[in-house]
């Protein structure tokens, strides 16, 4: 794809926390004519997958092209290996800006830029309160040619799970939840920052580090505003008092979560009290794992694929489309390019798992998504299983996991292979033996 010794520019945008449901597809309701555009007009994948829950570690699989096991990156441990996509980037000529939150991750997957726009995280600088014109201000010609920008947007994360949008988006028209009304309002900014590039020497790209949940009365189990309000102001006006009334606080909140957890439960079934979990807790569902994935103008034709990829093929497919033929070692992913000739590609599952929320210990579960099913368990409670069949319960109600016992061994048998390879997915034989052997009960694509 390369076109002569023409680079093309690379902005990359990822907008923190953004699920695929609620920006395309039949439960949208927020109004996002741009993103819209996008996808009728770019390579859009319907099913991209975040192996990770939580921003820090599937940052780093989406810039190594590795499995999170592999990059040794978690929510406690960063380093500038995660930076290996901006690298290979700056080897052919590219020059690196970045627009990123003040967190030490960040600031270490952007080391060596030649600009990080560095926005406060206490509150979120978000894009109506001048992160949105400070990214026009870099994409008016501020940046050395070809140049990679890469845009992190905390609008759908900020400080204290508050949502803030303009007034004029506080319509139903805009959408159902807080939530949707912040897509909503940030779409116009995608249209600002459209205006600003050329398509036609500029690859953009729009994914997500991972989703998150919408409890369902638009209110975390966690949020106590009274008490909230009472202990910031105890903070105000005694300052000496915080720590001891940090740990009433917490105590505070924990105990109206389990009251307020208790009366919810006798008014919504199951599937509507999911809405109220955290990431990082235990479940791996698609609403936290099924993010926006689509690439947009620079040698880019317009397509639709409903097959399962993954984040981490983010990276040998930018390479591939840039046409930078170098190799890198026990990488995970693979260039998607191939869909562009209207071929298939083998389906591959994809490991998942919670974040760590302990510095000593690994994340809670673990898991593997293929196109048809979803698998994950306990890492310690083997017993702790859940098996979904998502074309015919595509919203994860109804774990099979004890009638599909030998569904359970087959997706058991590909983790416990994927987690035990040195090498990678594509050249391990004995996994790839193992599941062409299990295609047909896996129900995997050729």
């Amino acid at each position: 794809m390369d076109e002569g010794n023409l680079k093309p520019n690379i902005l990359f945008i990822v907008i923190d926390s953004l699920r695929a449901d609620k920006y395309h597809g039949n439960t949208k309701t927020s109004k996002t004519p741009n993103i819209d555009s996008l996808i009728k007009n770019g390579l859009y994948f319907e099913k991209a997958i975040s192996s990770v829950d939580a921003t820090d570690p599937s940052l780093g699989c989406i810039f190594t092209g590795k499995y999170p096991f592999k990059t040794g990156i978690s929510l406690y441990k960063n380093h500038a290996k995660a930076s290996r996509f901006f690298d290979i980037l700056k080897d052919h000529g590219y020059h690196r800006y970045a627009t990123i939150p003040n967190k030490s991750f960040f600031k270490t997957l952007t080391i060596g830029f030649e600009l990080q726009d560095i926005y406060s995280v206490d509150p979120y600088v978000l894009l109506y309160e001048g992160t949105g014109q400070k990214i026009i201000d870099m994409l008016n010609g501020k940046m050395k040619e070809p140049w990679i920008y890469y845009v992190h947007l905390m609008d759908l994360h900020p400080t204290g799970g508050k949502f803030i949008f303009p007034n004029e988006f506080n319509d139903p028209k805009y959408g159902i939840s807080n939530y949707e009304k912040t897509v909503s309002a940030i779409d116009p900014w995608i249209g600002k920052f459209l205006d600003k590039i050329n398509l036609q020497n500029t690859l953009l790209i729009l994914s997500a580090d991972h989703g998150d949940y919408i409890p369902i009365t638009g209110k975390r189990l966690s949020e106590i505003e009274k008490t909230q309000k009472i202990f910031k102001k105890i903070k105000q006006l005694i300052p000496s008092l915080e720590p001891l009334g940090l740990r009433v606080f917490i105590l505070s909140r924990n105990f109206a979560s389990k009251i307020r957890k208790f009366t919810l439960q006798q008014t919504f079934d199951e599937y509507q009290m999911r809405t109220f979990s955290k990431r990082t807790d235990f479940g791996l569902y698609d609403e936290i794992i099924n993010v926006p994935l689509i690439f947009v103008g620079y040698g880019i034709n317009k397509k639709k694929v409903t097959q399962q990829v993954r984040l981490i093929d983010i990276l040998p497919t930018v390479l591939d489309l840039i046409g930078i033929k170098e190799k890198e070692p026990e990488i995970d992913g693979r260039s998607l390019l191939a869909f562009l000739s209207e071929k298939q590609m083998d389906d591959i599952p994809v490991y998942i798992e919670t974040a760590s929320t302990n510095p000593t210990n690994p994340g809670n579960s673990i898991g593997i998504r293929t196109s048809n099913y979803k698998y994950f368990r306990s890492r310690t409670d083997k017993e702790k299983t859940y098996l979904f069949d998502l074309i015919n319960d595509p919203l994860e109600k109804n774990n099979i996991a004890n009638t599909r016992l030998d569904l359970v061994e087959q997706m058991e048998k590909i983790l416990e292979s994927m987690l035990n390879s040195d090498v990678t997915l594509n050249e391990k034989e004995s996994l790839k033996k193992l599941i062409s052997k299990k295609r047909s009960d896996l129900n995997l694509q050729e």
